[in-house]
């Protein structure tokens, strides 16, 4: 068995102690002498099997006392445990872990079943350490006279409603106008993937918030709060911030991507119809909070790399592929998605995620 299923075992039986420890203690301790057996039997070593002569001695040891009603005391403690394991299973807490445990009717050994392994180690972070991911999202700004009504600018450098000047001196508009702003349309694209990221985090219990970004100007997270940013910096300006001072390999403006550790070479300028963009996570300092970031300059990208990050077959194969045994918590890399296929996916739903990982240089 792969290290990272017996590190997630160890993890789960933390957190189900943990639940289990306001329960009667018997049950508590039957607990922890079936899962350290299931845990054994993942590892490279031969491990005696359980019979309820050993069950009852580890539990009751060698008292007299228990030895003669054993059998009645161990139905009761493996019945209250599967109503316990069975709750916990059906909770918030036990549906944002990659594994379920319930007791088999059987036998002692206990009964492990996978739920959605690889999206649950992609997105450890947040299922581990946060009670709710705040998902943002871009929104371009237009602004237009407010006299007239008739006047439409949009200009592809400046997001923020209270930037009139600047959209004057770079437009050359006279200064006496009055400017009124407006919103345009959200992208397929990142609709679509606000909508994907909501839908997985909350059918496995955790809570999430989406949010415009013009409106967090001064707005940071509260604890154990993640946060999962959609866009770029031309319609998210804070991306480009973040991007540079959280000391991410790659950076992305409106002129495309590049890498901040060497100088860009003519690699870096992709067309259509591969769109790239990048995807980076860390544990930012100055938000005091779990970061992802999914930024492109084309909603297609956040649809596909959505696509890709939501589906459990998908993200097993992105494993396997790039060799990632432990996908660490902390990493950006490059990636793209083909455009043409992502189109043709929306006639044929079964075909794979045109999502791949782009080597680092």
């Amino acid at each position: 068995m792969p290290n990272w299923k017996i590190q997630q075992l160890f993890y789960v039986k933390e957190k189900l102690c943990h639940e289990l420890k306001n329960q009667r203690e018997l049950t508590l301790k039957l607990f922890e002498h079936l899962i350290d057996h299931t845990i054994k039997q993942q590892m490279p070593m031969e491990e005696p099997p359980l019979t309820t002569e050993s069950v009852m001695t580890f539990i009751y040891g060698d008292s007299q006392k228990h030895r003669e009603n054993f059998a009645t005391n161990l139905r009761a403690l493996k019945a209250d445990l599967k109503a316990c394991l069975a709750e916990f299973a059906s909770s918030g807490r036990g549906r944002r872990l990659p594994f379920s445990i319930h007791v088999k009717d059987e036998s002692w050994n206990l009964r492990v079943e996978e739920q959605a392994c690889a999206l649950k180690r992609f997105w450890a972070p947040y299922f581990e350490e946060c009670d709710l991911v705040n998902i943002v999202y871009g929104e371009n700004v237009f602004f237009r006279t407010g006299e007239d009504m008739r006047l439409f600018v949009r200009h592809l450098d400046v997001n923020e409603e209270n930037d009139f000047k600047t959209i004057q001196s770079q437009t050359g508009l006279p200064a006496k106008l009055w400017w009124q702003g407006g919103r345009q349309f959200v992208s397929s694209g990142d609709c679509f993937a606000v909508a994907e990221l909501v839908r997985q985090f909350e059918r496995y219990g955790l809570p999430t918030e989406v949010k415009r970004a013009a409106e967090l100007k001064g707005w940071t997270p509260k604890h154990r709060e993640g946060l999962i940013l959609l866009g770029n910096g031309r319609v998210i300006p804070w991306i480009a911030d973040l991007l540079k001072t959280e000391k991410f390999d790659w950076e992305i403006d409106a002129r495309g991507i590049r890498n901040t550790r060497r100088r860009s070479n003519p690699d870096d300028d992709f067309s259509i119809p591969l769109i790239n963009g990048i995807v980076a996570r860390k544990f930012s300092n100055d938000l005091n909070c779990w970061l992802t970031i999914i930024a492109a300059n084309h909603g297609r990208f956040g649809e596909g790399a959505v696509k890709c990050f939501s589906s459990d077959k998908d993200l097993a194969k992105l494993f396997e592929a790039k060799k990632w045994d432990s996908l660490p918590s902390q990493f950006d890399f490059k990636a793209a998605v083909d455009l043409t296929k992502l189109e043709e996916m929306g006639q044929s739903p079964g075909r794979p995620v045109p999502f791949t990982v782009k080597e680092r240089n």
